[in-house]
């Protein structure tokens, strides 16, 4: 009971198997962290505090596991956890998701956060999301993604990949598109400002185009929308 800090979790936990079971109080790890080796079990009383970047393997129970200090926790094909577990984020640490992009977003929507960062890389979503800009203040799109969630935009959202938008947009935020942008779903509402430096932005003829101010400043812009397009903002 207590607090335990770790500066050097190899000899807490083997990196190549076995399991750890964290009972209660803070098990904090500040560097030299890995725990991707290893099934973890934070039981009820006790908290995983992360604060420095690693890879979910096997972590399990319904204690709290915490990201801090910046950090990133990495979720991909092999990572498996516990919808049970108190997810939290502090001082603007970062979620980046490669895999199973729901349930993660399940487990980090369900917890609390402190300007996060989301990143979705190269796998699909369909999770409604709503980046405020204090609780959630980022989301990034890399590589090939399609997004069929509904986004609500009060932060920062940027593109770097083949994003391929399926669910209404709104919100009053900034939306950045350095590569390739498919919309096929009404973005009229948000009024926000939308800037592509490169690439292109697709308006298919089931979208509606972004409403606020609209910066083409490269590439291009492709609307086959049948709907009226506003073009007071561009």
């Amino acid at each position: 009971n207590g607090k335990l800090n770790i500066n050097n979790i190899q000899g807490l936990i083997d990196a190549t198997g076995g399991t750890v079971e964290l009972e209660d109080g803070d098990f904090v790890v500040s560097r030299g962290s890995n725990i991707s080796g290893a099934d973890v079990i934070v039981n009820e009383t006790a908290k995983l505090i992360l604060k420095k970047d690693d890879t979910v393997n096997n972590i399990s129970g319904n204690g709290g596991l915490v990201i801090d200090n910046k950090s990133t926790l990495t979720f991909n094909k092999d990572s498996v956890f516990s919808n049970n577990l108190k997810f939290e984020s502090k001082d603007s640490s970062t979620v980046y998701i490669t895999a199973n992009a729901d349930s993660v977003l399940d487990l980090v929507k369900a917890g609390t956060n402190t300007g996060l960062t989301i990143t979705i890389d190269g796998t699909d979503a369909t999770n409604d999301l709503n980046i405020d800009g204090t609780n959630i203040s980022n989301l990034n799109f890399l590589n090939t993604v399609n997004y069929s969630g509904a986004l609500t935009n009060n932060g920062i959202t940027s593109n770097s990949g083949d994003l391929t938008l399926n669910g209404a947009i709104t919100g009053s935020g900034s939306f950045n598109n350095s590569k390739n942008v498919a919309l096929n779903s009404d973005a009229s509402k948000f009024s926000g400002t939308y800037t592509q430096t490169a690439g292109s932005t697709t308006v298919a003829s089931t979208g509606k185009v972004f409403g606020g101010e609209k910066n083409i400043n490269g590439g291009s812009l492709n609307i086959t929308s049948t709907e009226a397009i506003d073009y007071t903002n561009v």
